[in-house]
């Protein structure tokens, strides 16, 4: 009897998905041009305490605008202003009013972050060019998700036990009666 619990928590352990331990899944890889005072954003969709982190870098080559023929100081710092915004917040930007970012960077060529997201729901990024300089942005943010590996993990260990616990009270139990 016994072996049959063991056979059946085997099966059940070895059927179930075991995908890559990695834990942080790429959201947005960034590579895009911002144009002289402008902003753009990257939608990302979080779940509640989950790890939300990225890196980023600002580079300009001295363009003043899209067709300028003229070269200007190859040397120019370029800085920007980078923020993550909850849904509401980010709405308040569009409208063009005044927003309280969750987390921010002022004056940065390159920066690197990580955020323990507060709530699940959409969050944005967005990238601010202060500068009449065309700015090349590139950078990628990742998140953490809850493994699927350590889900199986959560739900069979407990499920394997009882299965055992199981085989062995009806063992005693045969061994009582007889």
């Amino acid at each position: 009897m016994r072996a049959g619990y063991f056979l059946m928590l085997v099966v059940l352990v070895t059927i179930a998905p075991s995908p890559t331990p990695s834990v942080y899944e790429p959201l947005v890889v960034h590579s895009f041009t911002l144009d002289g005072l402008s902003w753009q954003f990257h939608a990302v969709a979080c779940d509640s305490n989950e790890l939300l982190r990225g890196a980023f870098e600002a580079t300009s080559d001295g363009s003043l605008y899209p067709g300028d023929e003229q070269k200007y100081d190859d040397w120019v710092p370029i800085r920007i202003d980078f923020t993550v915004l909850s849904a509401p917040e980010f709405a308040l930007l569009e409208a063009g009013n005044s927003s309280t970012p969750f987390f921010e960077m002022h004056d940065v060529s390159q920066g690197s972050w990580s955020l323990r997201m507060p709530e699940a729901g959409e969050w944005f990024l967005v990238y601010f060019n202060p500068t009449i300089y065309l700015v090349q942005i590139e950078g990628h943010t990742l998140r953490t998700g809850f493994s699927l590996l350590a889900a199986s993990l959560l739900v069979l260990l407990p499920l394997g036990a009882a299965l055992v616990l199981v085989g062995l009270l009806r063992s005693r139990r045969g061994r009582m009666i007889s």
